[in-house]
């Protein structure tokens, strides 16, 4: 786990650790850091990477190596929605295009919010956005429009082609959240 990868998950009288690893599933940890679960399918994928450093220290990078990237995780976000004793984790689950066909890029096409819960024996779906073409880059809870109401906003990139970078542009879409004043006070806090 990094800085970048994990999120606590408040459990009734105790917490799950969720991480996202390196092949985008999530990985379940007790309060005693056992691994109880792994998701089969992916989330938290993102484009967004940091060069790897794979020489020694002092050493140059070899020219015949090909640069190594960490793809960092989209967020993930432990929230209680529905304030009830279990918080649920608020993840983004993208379709990868040509991603799983060469190492150092990725690229998605489509992709949707999940709530995920832990139901015992692993994380299931509480309830997803409607599949949005393009690229999920950040989501998160706000009041974008200052109108008192709260909403799910979601930050994308939309593109053209595969790899054409012409015609890519940046849409912002948000689902309001009928949620009452109290509700609102409990949603992130256990």
């Amino acid at each position: 786990a990094n800085v970048f990868n994990f999120a606590y998950l408040p459990q009734k009288g105790e917490y799950k650790v969720i991480v996202a690893d390196s092949s985008t599933q999530l990985r379940v940890y007790n309060s005693n850091g056992r691994r109880e679960a792994k998701t089969e399918k992916a989330y938290a994928g993102s484009e967004v990477r940091i060069r790897k450093k794979t020489s020694l220290s002092g050493l140059g990078d070899d020219p015949d190596d090909p640069p190594k990237y960490y793809f960092l995780p989209t967020r993930l976000i432990p929230c209680n929605l529905d304030t009830d004793d279990e918080f649920e984790l608020v993840v983004n689950r993208s379709k990868a295009s040509y991603s799983r066909y060469l190492a150092n890029q990725r690229g998605y096409s489509r992709g949707a919010i999940h709530s995920l819960y832990w139901d015992g024996l692993g994380l299931d779906t509480a309830w997803k956005t409607q599949t949005i073409k393009g690229s999920i880059q950040d989501y998160g809870f706000g009041d974008i429009n200052n109108d008192g109401t709260l909403e799910l906003f979601i930050c994308l990139n939309t593109k053209a082609g595969m790899l054409s970078l012409e015609g890519k542009r940046t849409v912002l879409l948000a689902y309001p959240l009928e949620l009452s004043d109290k509700k609102r006070e409990a949603m992130f806090r256990p």
